[in-house]
């Protein structure tokens, strides 16, 4: 989703070319000054804020915990 929003090219994740080539030109993009963020990027960066994915985090272990335990 945060690709999308961002304007960012999607890679399959088995593609190591297609990601060294895509990190490559997002760098050089960064390097010249001309690296873009979409003004939606705001609206879904917080969803995947540290607090956020650690809260989830948390959650799923004491999920599990509970399921292992019997509670």
């Amino acid at each position: 989703m945060i690709c999308f929003m961002c304007a960012c090219p999607v890679v399959e994740p088995d593609d190591v070319e297609g990601i060294a080539r895509t990190l490559e030109d997002l760098f050089v993009k960064w390097q010249k000054g001309v690296l873009k963020v979409s003004d939606a990027f705001g609206s879904v960066a917080a969803d995947y804020s540290i607090e956020k994915t650690t809260g989830k985090l948390h959650e799923l272990l004491e999920e599990v915990s509970c399921l292992k335990h019997g509670r």
